[in-house]
């Protein structure tokens, strides 16, 4: 009887783990996307069959969700929102001189892939990749 106890608290606890963590996505998943709709960038091209805005909402997403508090997960997502737009500018005034959009060296601008297994490295280097001169 006392196994059978222990297995059912077992079991209840790994539930009770696995919704707490279903909720913290849930709630950095709309910090992310709200912030993204509140920030009304403008839509960036495709190239080939890639479609880099919605790259770019999946990074911020897993910006979001591997962020170690909701207050990091808002700093976090309005960096790389305030990056995105300053981008998005540079590229548009590129256009307008006819030299073609502007670059960047940051991994992050285009990648949609961040680390799960190493969140803190990930949003660290972000930072740092944001902070660097183009």
């Amino acid at each position: 009887m006392e196994n059978t106890l222990e297995r059912t608290v077992l079991g209840l606890t790994s539930e009770l783990q696995r919704e707490r963590r279903e909720k913290v996505i849930e709630k950095r998943t709309n910090i992310a996307i709200t912030a993204l709709e509140a920030a009304g960038l403008p839509k960036a091209p495709k190239v080939k069959d890639i479609d880099l805005d919605a790259r770019f909402r999946d990074s911020l997403i897993a910006a979001a969700t591997a962020a170690n508090s909701d207050t990091e997960a808002q700093e976090l997502v309005a960096e790389m929102i305030a990056e995105r737009r300053a981008l998005m500018q540079g590229a548009a005034q590129e256009g307008q001189r006819g030299r073609g959009a502007a670059t960047s060296t940051c991994p992050w601008a285009t990648t949609a892939a961040r680390t799960p297994a190493a969140p803190t490295r990930a949003c660290a280097a972000w930072r740092a990749c944001a902070r660097a001169p183009a």
